[in-house]
């Protein structure tokens, strides 16, 4: 078999040191005539869930000592490396902002990195890369092993084809009536304008919104707006004339370069530290150019909103493309208003590592659901805009009442976040992909499979694949008898109805749709993973169920309060109304109605004036 990597004849008979995040693909090589006593490195917990004395845990070397010293410098240096890039002249904030992306995103493949030792680079290495669908962000299921041993005479590449397919969040399963019954009559109002208003009367508008992304609250502010005489459209990018390139990159890699030395220092073996580096850079110079070619695409559309002048409306504008249009609409003097897409600001303890791409930083007016969540985004180290309390979705408040899908009702679903890290999520945790899952088997085997009622295990709905293999947690649940998989891709907020407990965990949005279904919450407080903050705790304690995972007897207390009748369980929930109220009023949303009129007048008074 031929190397990929410099078409040589790869021995598999010979390979002592292998890296591989599959099970099939090993199982594949052995086949192939990999020998059964080659020491296979791996980061995938389904592969170190294998009883195979040879394979070797990677990331084994991490303590959570270690992570949280590396998981909780990444804000600092987000901070550090923005502030720097700031201090060039001519260089676009968004363009700052940018940098603090890529510099968050590099942290991913700095952890795998620093997982090698120097036998690791100075050994022969067969790496058995994986191909096939991940998702819509493309194949991203491979750590970047090539990338780090380039150049490394010894190291060898071979490709196992994997034909399992992919699904994504979709609403095949979920008829038309429900879906509506959940989106609510302003998103149907809403499709229909965008659709109907260009061959409208133009006298019947006088002002004009144009909507960059969606989301729920972004739909209700834009048809309250249209139903008052303001046009809504849609935006699309234009076609770039030539290649645009970054004027500003040799700048910036100057004026960051020792930050980003001292980073990789810290973490990686001398061996492999200046390839490390150039990595970072690579990555950098071609996020730079994409952010210009983007201003290039976006140009004609963002000088359509200022010659009409209109109002850009957007859910969170992240990435490369977002940033590349906020920075045109700040420089045509655009407004941007951003509109706020989930709770977590307001309750995660590890904040700060993902703050670079908060609201705020990249808009005039942002609308908050509370005033937690509008201090935080005011507060933000980027932040260049103000905020606006304007109340959760309306899609948010109809949890309560979306009825019921099927007459098979479940006393309890567990609502499980555990999506792993892989090579794409942000760390948000001091534990490594493997105790993840650990902490998640633990749960199943020590609580849910000794409850005498029936449990739904609802599976998070990723769209992009982190490992290749099946969640081996997965194989545990599908084994219990009183314990039903749910792996479907279909989003909770169609599910709520079909169950009388809700059981969650982690800082995620997830939580918000949850609270505001009004059913019992249980919610799992997992101090070194996407733990709550100080304050979030304190009203959690008191407004819904909570249980931290360092509690002493934590899984025992857990199924001693699950196990009381579902009906105590809803009459202790009652007895909580009035603490639950003002956890929601701080932590969740300030009104509870009419968020999209109240930020649509604010919208018409100080920016379509």
């Amino acid at each position: 078999m031929k190397s990929e990597y410099n078409n040589i004849e790869v021995d598999l008979s010979s390979a002592d040191n292998v890296f591989c995040d599959s099970v099939d693909a090993i199982n594949w090589a052995y086949d192939a005539g990999l020998n059964t006593k080659s020491i296979i490195k791996t980061n995938s917990p389904a592969l170190a869930w294998e009883k195979n004395k040879n394979v070797f845990r990677l990331d084994s070397k991490w303590d959570i000592n270690q992570m949280k010293q590396f998981q909780s410098t990444i804000g600092d240096l987000s901070k550090a490396v923005f502030d720097s890039v700031k201090t060039i002249n001519g260089v676009f904030h968004e363009e700052a902002l940018c940098v603090s992306m890529v510099t968050v995103e590099f942290q991913r493949l700095l952890f795998k990195a620093s997982c090698l030792t120097r036998d690791d680079v100075s050994n022969p290495v067969l790496f058995i890369r994986v191909e096939g669908d991940g998702g819509p962000n493309g194949n991203n299921m491979n750590p970047p092993w090539d990338r780090i041993f380039k150049d490394n005479k010894k190291f060898n590449i071979i490709t196992y084809q994997q034909e399992k397919e992919w699904n994504v969040l979709n609403t095949e399963s979920v008829s038309w009536y429900r879906r509506i019954r959940v989106a609510g009559v302003e998103t149907l109002i809403y499709r229909i304008l965008l659709k109907i208003t260009n061959f409208l009367p133009k006298s019947l508008f006088k002002k004009k919104v144009f909507v960059y992304r969606e989301n729920e609250l972004v739909i209700e502010v834009a048809t309250k707006l249209a139903l008052r005489g303001v046009k809504i459209n849609s935006i699309r990018s234009g076609k770039k004339s030539k290649l645009e390139k970054s004027d500003s990159f040799f700048l910036i890699k100057n004026k960051i370069d020792s930050i980003i030395r001292k980073r990789v220092k810290d973490w990686v073996i001398p061996e492999i530290a200046s390839r490390c580096e150039q990595i970072f850079f690579e990555n950098l110079e071609k996020r730079l150019n994409l952010f210009f070619e983007n201003r290039a695409k976006w140009n004609e559309a963002v000088e359509q909103i200022r010659a009409e002048k209109g109002v850009l409306l957007t859910n969170h504008p992240s990435g490369v493309q977002g940033f590349a249009i906020t920075s045109l609409c700040r420089e045509k003097e655009v407004p941007v208003i951003t509109a706020q897409h989930g709770v977590t600001p307001e309750i995660s303890k590890y904040y700060d590592e993902i703050e670079y791409g908060s609201d705020p930083n990249t808009c005039d007016c942002y609308l908050a659901y509370n005033e937690t969540s509008a201090n935080i985004a005011q507060n933000s180290h980027f932040s260049i805009g103000k905020s606006f309390v304007a109340g959760i979705s309306l899609r948010h408040l109809r949890m309560s009442s979306t009825g019921r899908v099927s007459n098979k009702i479940f006393p309890l679903v567990y609502i499980s976040t555990n999506i792993y890290k892989g090579n794409l999520g942000p760390f948000i945790s001091t534990l490594t992909d493997y105790d993840r899952s650990i902490k998640e088997k633990e749960l199943i085997e020590k609580v849910f499979s000794r409850l005498s009622y029936n449990v739904r295990y609802k599976t998070y709905p990723e769209d992009n694949r982190r490992y290749p293999d099946v969640d081996p947690v997965f194989n545990i649940v599908d084994c219990l008898p009183n314990v039903e998989l749910f792996i479907d891709k279909v989003d909770m907020r169609y599910l709520y109805g079909e169950h009388r407990i809700v059981m969650t965990s982690r800082a995620t949005s997830t939580l918000g749709w949850a609270i505001m279904s009004k059913k019992p919450v249980v919610f799992i407080n997992w101090k070194e993973n996407s733990p709550l903050t100080s304050e979030a705790e304190s009203f959690f304690e008191k407004g819904l169920f909570l249980f931290n995972d360092d509690e002493c007897d934590f899984h025992e207390r857990l199924r001693s309060f699950l196990s009381k009748p579902i009906s105590e369980i809803e009459r202790l929930w009652g007895l909580k109304k009035k603490d639950r109220q003002d956890m929601v009023n701080h932590l969740f949303s300030a009104y509870n109605s009419d968020a999209g009129k109240r930020s649509a007048t604010m919208i018409i008074n100080n920016f379509l004036t």
